[in-house]
């Protein structure tokens, strides 16, 4: 995976998941358990490092570790297709409809899904996203060349949530979600 796509673009820091140096997750929340049910959360005043195995199996639906200077460098090599062409790149990103006809995503926002790509479909300044742990984001907003990248160690930061606050400094008239 890494000389196939990451070394072509000079992205020297990208290690399968998962690396054995990585930073230290964090968590406000416990989840209450009763047996195998969750019957709530308790919140903490301190974080708690926590510990996230991702075994082999999973792999490489756990993604990567890379820095955010690398996953810039890997989303100008997409959008610049040096990576897939042009038509793959829209049948990847372009989202599918359900078999009722329904578009349906993660949230409000996040409201449909390409093909492994999540999207933002609206009329003004679509996104596709790449949303991980709810900790890390990368917004790509194609039409507006403008992407956004939150890296975070902090679980339940959920960087989805203020993205496009972020972009709209850049995109004016880019309207967030409250």
């Amino acid at each position: 995976m890494q000389t196939a796509r990451f070394s072509d673009i000079a992205a020297t820091n990208v290690k399968p998941a998962p690396s054995p140096n990585l930073a230290s997750l964090y968590t406000y929340l416990t989840l209450l358990t009763k047996g195998t049910e969750t019957v709530g959360v308790e919140r903490s005043d301190m974080p708690l490092k926590r510990h996230e195995p991702l075994t082999e199996d999973l792999l490489p639906a756990g993604g990567v570790q890379a820095t955010g200077q690398d996953l810039a460098k890997w989303v100008i090599a997409l959008q610049d297709r040096k990576i897939v062409n042009k038509g793959s790149l829209e049948r990847l990103w372009k989202p599918q409809a359900l078999n009722d006809g329904s578009y349906r995503g993660f949230t409000s926002t996040i409201n449909g899904y390409g093909l492994g790509w999540p999207s933002i479909r609206r009329v003004q300044h679509p996104a596709i996203t790449l949303i991980r742990g709810e900790r890390a984001a990368i917004f790509i907003y194609p039409g507006d060349g403008l992407t956004i990248i939150v890296l975070t160690n902090l679980l339940g930061a959920s960087p989805q949530k203020f993205i496009d606050k972020i972009a709209s400094v850049y995109i004016p008239d880019l309207t967030a979600e409250k």
